[in-house]
């Protein structure tokens, strides 16, 4: 008689429990397929100002996932993903990607606010984000 109200009353806890759990984006899965390609860059260099470029030890991985691999030949849309904190770069772990000539625009999953970086590419290798991180591309 009793068995009859555990399963229930289990399945009704894991239940309320699964709701009670927070979303974490930066393990959200990407659909390739959508996208087509990816690109990931690691955090290379750093500067403040017009100091001179300082060498960043085990720099931060951010990736794009999106319609063109090429920065310079096509603009980019898409998602981005990246992992570490840089104080030159405050943008969510996860979200949505968009390029323009000099801009990058990223939006924040499940958020209306966007933020908006210059960049500069330097060939396919280097990207050079507000003036003060500097990215070598690793695939």
């Amino acid at each position: 008689m009793q068995s009859k109200f555990i399963l229930p009353a289990a399945v009704l806890m894991l239940s309320l429990y699964a709701c009670t759990k927070q979303q974490d984006d930066s393990k959200k899965v990407i659909d390739y397929a959508t996208y087509g390609y990816v690109s990931t860059w690691k955090e290379i260099e750093s500067r403040t100002g017009t100091t001179n470029w300082v060498e960043i030890s085990n720099g931060s991985t951010f990736s794009i996932f999106s319609n063109s691999i090429d920065l310079a030949a096509h603009p980019i849309r898409g998602e981005y993903r990246y992992i570490g904190v840089n104080p030159g770069i405050s943008i969510d772990s996860a979200g949505f990607i968009q390029q323009t000539n000099d801009s990058l625009y990223f939006v924040a999953r499940g958020r209306t606010d966007t933020t908006i970086l210059q960049y500069k590419n330097y060939g396919d290798s280097v990207l050079v984000i507000n003036d003060q991180i500097k990215y070598r591309k690793v695939r």
